[in-house]
């Protein structure tokens, strides 16, 4: 249903009305494969701080498939992305751009793939009216007010985004004892052709594996819904403009790259995103992964394994459980550099089987049709995913459910030929335990019914995933 309403979508908005109505909505893939880490400066060779642990971290990165990086901390406080000199990062770091660019690429030649972080805010005290980042770039509501995200004040620290980093020595180097993170005015044209412009420089200067948007279309609230210098649309349709003039100019000139994008489930910026990260994919219901299959971008989760109140306490069962699901609902892997160094990587690395097929699977398009796979007997604990193309089938079935069961999985044959598929009667299934270990990998055999691939008497224990893949 989504699908149809996004293919039939008419605008009037000033910044969209030539997007719309989209002919396809394309089925997106990482021809790379790979899962998804959050990277950045303090774990690199660059850090300031001399901590070395850029070689742990990444035999991490690379031994769970870890390869996709969201490499941020990188541009400049203020809110702008520079290709030259030297700066101070958003934590404060100094950065240098010959520096980076040699880090990048370092990182590049070991098989690690850093997408550059972007975001969607001006920090007001780095603006200047003799060169950009200018004031008038500032967000604004309809009663002038600026569109604030946080306020960083020396000694009292800030809401959004922690405060630890905001030392006195940090606020010496910036030059302000207080920051006022703003949302950017994305429905201004002078900003938004400066924001797409330095995009595009930052590839091709850095020559990284693509580019991480912190940010989606969405009106989620009245920080965006609102432009102060363009009353016509608002900072959202903005959003989705910037997305579609980089995404469709990183097609043509740089194919082999690519867009993750942070964003709502079912944003319209999935459009012009080959990855959407899913982050904190505990708070979303299967109405919302829906919706995010149906636009054809990779889904990688961004699980930060929080162990406070407002996660009530989740456990590690708890969160192993969460991942195992999320895979079985198409959903790959992705953490934080510092959840994989913490005490949750202890048993985060006891998942090489389950990240490897997950891994594999974002090389592989998604069946985002949900007839493509029939449950036998049919039970709301009970999710699976299918991906699909010309040679390969993969399938992931989790049991939410406290007892265990038997049941039989129909694939339907005509819709994974869409995708290519034709098919071998042969399969490796591999069966996970609640712990996320994997079992014995044996040789399952298929039959077919109906125009069906029917997988029989699958034994499918309680809280474990089953991982079936056609031989290759």
């Amino acid at each position: 249903i989504l699908r149809w309403y996004v293919l039939n979508i008419n605008s009037t908005d000033p910044l969209t009305k030539d997007l719309f109505p989209v002919n396809q909505i394309k089925i997106k893939t990482i021809p790379h494969g790979g899962n998804m880490a959050i990277h950045d400066l303090r774990t690199t060779r660059l850090d300031e701080n001399k901590r070395g642990l850029d070689e742990e971290i990444e035999k991490i990165f690379l031994k769970l498939n870890l390869n996709n990086l969201w490499f941020g901390t990188w541009h400049k406080w203020n809110g702008s992305y520079p290709i030259a000199g030297n700066w101070h990062s958003f934590p404060g770091q100094p950065v240098n751009a010959e520096g980076l660019k040699q880090e990048i690429q370092r990182l590049m030649a070991k098989g690690l793939l850093p997408f550059m972080y972007f975001d969607q805010f001006l920090a007001k005290e780095g603006t200047s009216e003799s060169t950009p980042p200018y004031p008038a770039w500032l967000g604004r509501k309809k009663d002038g007010n600026l569109t604030i995200y946080d306020t960083y004040e020396l000694g009292k620290g800030g809401t959004g985004r922690g405060s630890d980093w905001f030392t006195p020595e940090v606020a010496k180097r910036l030059g302000t004892e207080t920051i006022t993170f703003c949302y950017a005015d994305f429905g201004n044209d002078e900003f938004k052709k400066w924001f797409v412009d330095g995009a595009k420089a930052v590839i091709e200067y850095y020559d990284p594996s693509g580019i991480a948007w912190d940010f989606g279309a969405g009106l989620i609230g009245d920080e965006i819904n609102y432009s102060h210098s363009n009353p016509d649309t608002n900072i959202s349709n903005g959003y989705l403009r910037m997305q579609y003039e980089v995404y469709t100019w990183l097609k043509d000139k740089h194919p082999d790259k690519f867009i993750a994008t942070n964003g709502p489930l079912g944003s319209l910026s999935q459009l012009y995103s080959d990855i959407l990260l899913v982050e904190n994919p505990q708070i979303f219901t299967d109405i919302d992964y829906e919706a995010a299959r149906a636009l054809g971008s990779v889904l990688l989760s961004m699980t930060y394994h929080s162990h406070s109140e407002a996660d009530t306490k989740r456990s590690q069962s708890d969160w192993t459980r969460l991942v195992m699901r999320n895979i079985s609902q198409g959903i790959g892997y992705g953490t934080g550099h510092w959840i994989l160094l913490g005490k949750d990587g202890e048993y985060i690395t006891k998942w090489k089987t389950m990240l490897g097929f997950s891994a594999r699977a974002s090389s592989i398009p998604l069946v985002f049709e949900s007839a493509a796979v029939k449950i036998v007997p049919a039970s709301e604990q009970i999710t699976a995913s299918i991906w699909a193309d010309d040679k390969n089938l993969m399938l992931a079935l989790y049991n939410d459910a406290d007892s265990d069961t038997i049941v039989s999985i129909e694939i339907d044959r005509n819709i994974v030929q869409r995708y290519g598929y034709k098919g071998t009667k042969i399969f490796d299934i591999t069966p996970i335990d609640s712990a996320g270990i994997a079992g014995q990998k044996r040789e399952l055999s298929v039959g077919e019914k109906d125009n069906n691939i029917i997988l029989n008497n699958l034994d499918l224990k309680s809280k474990n995933l089953i991982l079936v893949e056609s031989e290759r």
